[in-house]
This record gives structure tokens, sequence and C-alpha cells, in this order.
């Protein structure tokens, strides 16, 4: 968010975070560990109304938080009964869209997965990555093969890019391993 430059009195603008949730284990009774992919986008809304920039990015993650752990085997079930529920939630989002300026970021976790075990017959892989996605700020996390770290994969435009990898505060945390 700190690239798309969130400013509290930008009331033109809405600001939008969809994590990809992964159902299997939520579900009763659960899937199967071998079904493949993630079920559901969980949209999250963020009105900037916040003064304090930091409060207001605080403010996001704890709201996106929230709505994922609220994600559990009623609201699975829910969804799977009553799809009317989740597109009238997608139509609201739209409506929205079409009033304001939409800033979305969309997150997913491959973490957990055992994408570094897959083998088609020539070894396990060395190094994972991402095909060119038709999506801007598209965030997907992956377990690193050595373990203990996390990879993110960032689909974002040149622009947008740059003001992140001049990002003193998220330097501190990263290490910057290619550029793809």
């Amino acid at each position: 968010m700190a690239t798309t430059q969130v400013k509290a009195d930008n009331s033109d603008t809405i600001y939008t975070v969809k994590h990809a949730i992964d159902l299997r284990r939520r579900m009763d009774p659960p899937l199967s560990e071998h079904h493949i992919g993630n079920y559901l986008y969980v949209p999250v809304v963020a009105e900037p109304h916040i003064d304090d920039e930091d409060n207001y990015r605080c403010g996001v993650i704890n709201q996106m938080r929230r709505t994922v752990k609220s994600v559990d085997s009623e609201y699975a079930k829910k969804l799977a009964n009553e799809a009317d529920e989740h597109l009238k939630l997608m139509k609201e989002v739209v409506e929205m869209q079409g009033k304001k300026k939409v800033v979305t970021l969309i997150f997913t976790s491959w973490c957990r997965l055992p994408v570094h075990e897959i083998d088609f017959g020539w070894g396990k892989p060395e190094w994972l990555g991402t095909p060119s996605w038709p999506y801007q700020n598209l965030f997907v996390l992956c377990d690193t093969k050595e373990k203990g770290g996390i990879e993110i994969f960032a689909h974002m435009v040149k622009e947008e890019m740059a003001k992140l990898e001049k990002d003193d505060e998220l330097a501190a945390f990263a290490s910057p391993l290619c550029q793809i």
C-alpha cells in the first residue's frame, strides 16, 4: 500500500484487499489435501478515514485478519449452499468501483504447500516462479526452499515496483533475490 501513496484525505479512492483462502481444511468434513487451488477470494474494503497513515495500515491489516478468521466451516458450508450470498458481496464491490477510484491489492499464499517437493521425473525444483499474470498488485507468498523464509512474487507495474524497491521500511526486512 505504501507504493499507492495512501492518503487519509483521499476520499475519491477506495482500497480493497483480496486474499485467496484455502478452504480445504476449513470445510466440514475437510477436503483432501490433494485438492489443488485456493477456493475463495475475500474482499476487504478499506475506506480511508484514519488521519494517521500508520494507523490506517494497521486498521486494514486487522480488518483483513478478522475477515480471514471469520471464514470457518460454517462460512464454507454457507458459501457452498448459498452462492447467492457470495455473488451479492461481489456485486457490492463492483458497485463501489463505479463510484470511486479503486485500488485493489490481491494476495495469495502458497506457504505450506509442498511446491518444492514436486517431481515430474527430472528432479525437484531449485527455484519457483510464477507466470506473467494479467493482474496488477498481485502478491504470491511462498516458502523458500531452505525453509524459514518467505519469498514474495510481486506482480506490479514498473513504476510502482520502483517505488517499492526504494521503500526503506520494507528494505529493512527484505533481501532481494532477483528480478524477473
